[in-house]
Formats: structure tokens, sequence, C-alpha cells
């Protein structure tokens, strides 16, 4: 058996392999920080969606000037109405994420509300991201 020549078609056939491997790792490499970007762009929406609850949470619990008015108005002023953004974060004087927040009262129920927060990356103008939040809430449940 004549196995002269063999060299030459197997190392020409490992460098394909392997030249496909490289093309195949760079086009992995290029796409990567664009994925870790949108789920960074993600998960900061959420977060400030998730800011835009607690900060109705701390209104209703708080009748100070700057909370809400117990028993709720008919009409809630901003930035309760869902009609104002709110900045969360501002790193060198630019806004990284915004929310805005609206309280709804539940029909028959005085002491139930619904809190809708919409969390946006980096901000409304311009979103990457964008999430809801929606939480139903008694005012009459107290937390030790």
């Amino acid at each position: 058996m004549n196995q002269r020549g063999i060299a030459l078609p197997a190392a020409l056939f490992g460098l394909v392999i392997l030249t496909s491997l490289m093309i195949a790792f760079t086009l992995l490499a290029q796409s990567e920080p664009d994925l870790a970007n949108n789920h960074m762009m993600s998960a900061r929406a959420r977060a400030f969606a998730e800011a835009g609850v607690e900060r109705a949470i701390w209104a209703l619990n708080n009748t100070a000037a700057s909370g809400l008015s117990d028993p709720l108005p008919a009409i809630l002023a901003p930035p309760y109405d869902g009609s104002q953004f709110l900045w969360g974060e501002q790193v060198n004087n630019v806004t990284v994420g915004e929310f805005k927040v609206t309280i709804a009262p539940v029909a028959g129920d005085p002491n139930s509300v619904n809190i809708t927060a919409v969390g946006y990356a980096p901000d409304h103008t311009n979103p990457r991201a964008i999430r809801k939040i929606t939480v139903a809430y008694a005012q009459n449940w107290m937390f030790t």
C-alpha cells in the first residue's frame, strides 16, 4: 500500500479546519460586547422600574409635604400620574436611566392601589431598553 503524498492533503485539511474555527471565534468575539451591553441596559431598565415602584410606595406611606395625602385625591399630581420622567442616576451629568410611575386607585377598594412603573435605559428619548412593572399594593399593610 502506497501512502506517499498524504502529508500535504492532511496539512491543508487541518489548516482549513483551523481557519474556519478562527473565523467563527472572531465573529463571536465581535458580537459579545453588543450582547453584554444589551443585557446591561435591560437590567438597568428593570432596576429603574423597581425604583419607580419604591418611590410610589414611599409616597403612599409618607403624608408629609413631598408624599401623597390620605385618602388619595381623585386626580394625582405629577410625578405620580405617569406624565413626568424622573431621572434615577447621572454619570458625568449624563442621564443613564429614568423612570415614570403611575398610581391608580382600585375601584371598590379604598385601601388598594395599582402601581405601574416604567424604567428606561439610558433615557425615554432614546431608549435601548424599556421595562414595565405593575404592582397591586394595599396601603393598610404595615411592614415591620
